[in-house]
């Protein structure tokens, strides 16, 4: 019986209370420890008997604002996005209307030369640009040259 009354004994004494403060969602609060629990103080201030006004949760408009940041941003993005969309068809279309120009200017120039390639086969056209650009004659013509 000694033994258990030594265990028991220990059980009923009693530790000194210590106190400390912890950190609770930024506020301090005073604790005691005593009887191995914790035992929260009671702080004496006039406002224990008000009642606290009723409290929005603390993320609710930190989370809106986050909502509406990120749809602004997203919102952003999507219009440059279609800027550059823009910008790119403008100067592929300026591109493409150049080179249809270009295109058909050669075009033009394909068919002249197609033109004066047929003309070459012909016997008389080669006779008519020898006498008018190098001023040669046929054998018996007679050559009038007038000085202005």
């Amino acid at each position: 019986m000694k033994g258990t009354e030594q265990m028991h004994g220990a059980e009923e004494r009693e530790e000194p209370a210590q106190s400390f403060t912890v950190h609770l969602r930024g506020k301090a609060v005073p604790m005691i420890r005593g009887k191995n629990r914790l035992m929260k103080t009671k702080s004496r201030t006039r406002t224990d008997n008000i009642a606290p006004f009723p409290r929005r949760k603390q993320g609710s408009f930190g989370m809106f604002k986050l909502v509406i940041v990120a749809g602004l941003l997203l919102l952003g993005l999507f219009f440059m996005l279609i800027g550059v969309q823009i910008y790119q068809y403008n100067r592929l279309y300026n591109q493409l209307a150049a080179a249809e120009l270009q295109m058909q200017e050669r075009e033009l120039r394909n068919e002249a030369m197609a033109e004066e390639i047929e003309k070459l086969n012909d016997p008389g056209y080669i006779g008519m640009l020898a006498r008018k650009l190098l001023g040669l004659v046929r054998p018996g013509e007679i050559v009038f040259q007038l000085e202005d």
